[in-house]
């Protein structure tokens, strides 16, 4: 089985600029640059087949180069001193053409016969996990990079991608291979 999700990479001009931000709580866990993605759609479970027809509709979706902003940062749960937070993530300034991206994308999962999402889409980028992170060193951080503000790029096309997460003795990793890029046209 596959484990699908439809997402945007961010330019390298991206990870040069949030590189210097991986520091500062203990117990994160970084993620390494090369797994960094902007989740449109989580898809979920799907055999070879359902994959390869999902490939063949995500291609047929018309979209034109759109820019990006980061903006922001925050966790997943909201940050609460008395409450394990499990997602350090930066944020994107509000942009029509990525809300209509993200519509036309929900719209071909449906049409293939995925289920509707669960819950609503919040784009981000997701920078560490804070499983074992400590709370004080992720308030002092948020309080530091709360004004943050990232490069611009230029969205020019959107993958289709499989996650495999492999578990080790002390945390589960995931390792993410591009199925199909769909490029803005």
């Amino acid at each position: 089985m596959h484990r699908l999700f439809v997402s945007i990479t961010p330019d390298p001009d991206i990870v040069a600029a949030v590189q210097p931000l991986l520091q500062g709580i203990d117990g994160a866990r970084w993620t390494p640059p090369d797994q960094w993605h902007i989740t449109l759609r989580f898809v979920g479970s799907a055999n070879s087949d359902r994959m390869e027809e999902l490939a063949a509709v995500l291609s047929t979706v018309r979209f034109s180069p759109f820019p990006l902003d980061l903006h922001g940062v925050g966790t997943f749960p909201a940050f609460r001193a008395d409450k394990r937070m499990n997602v350090l993530w930066l944020g994107l300034q509000e942009n029509d053409a990525l809300d209509r991206l993200i519509a036309d994308v929900e719209d071909i999962v449906l049409m293939t016969g995925f289920a509707p999402a669960d819950r609503p889409t919040y784009p981000h980028l997701t920078i560490a996990r804070l499983k074992d992170a400590n709370s004080a060193d992720v308030a002092r951080w948020l309080d530091n990079h709360a004004e943050f503000e990232g490069p611009r790029w230029e969205v020019r096309s959107i993958e289709l991608m499989d996650s495999y997460i492999h578990q080790h003795e002390t945390a589960a990793h995931a390792e993410y291979s591009t199925i199909c890029s769909v490029p803005a046209r």
